[in-house]
């Protein structure tokens, strides 16, 4: 793979009630896989509980998660992913407005990575038959490091296990 590989791990807020110590678990494994130069850095970027869909181009913030969020999506699209039930997508009626509006709930934590501006692999996600969590990422990443996911190569493997079948 040519590049080095950067990582952002997306969080609906800095201090979750509950789940803090989760959270500082997640941050000093990545110290680690940063220290032992498995990636070469990562960020880390709060991006709320939700996002209302139609409201998103309203402001930087909201137009830069939407953006995130769709890219995430043609990433699993491609790759043969999906982001359900992680990111959940549902119409609810406002209160305030007394109309619908369309929303998309983040999970607690997602990690995303890149080679250069090209998304590797996003968890939380499912291929059907199994889930991988963040943490199941990570422990790939500390066992078999940066290499550890070539999509090209697991599409080829699935298409030709269903070829097979």
């Amino acid at each position: 793979m040519d590049g080095e590989l950067t990582v952002t791990l997306f969080v609906r807020s800095l201090s979750p009630s509950g789940l803090r110590e989760r959270q500082k678990d997640v941050l000093g494994r990545l110290d680690a896989l940063e220290e032992n130069d498995t990636m070469e850095t990562y960020s880390v970027e709060v991006w709320g509980k939700q996002l209302a869909l139609k409201d998103a181009h309203r402001s930087d913030p909201g137009e830069r998660i939407s953006d995130h969020l769709e890219s995430l999506r043609e990433w699993a699209a491609t790759h043969g992913y999906s982001l359900k039930p992680f990111f959940e997508t549902k119409t609810i009626d406002s209160k305030f407005t007394g109309g619908p509006y369309t929303r998309t709930e983040f999970p607690v934590m997602t990690l995303v990575e890149y080679m250069g501006d090209e998304i590797q692999f996003v968890s939380p996600c499912a291929d059907g038959d199994s889930i991988t969590t963040v943490s199941d990422r990570l422990n790939e990443l500390e066992t078999n490091g940066a290499d550890s996911y070539v999509p090209d190569l697991q599409i080829d493997q699935r298409q030709l296990q269903e070829n097979q079948a």
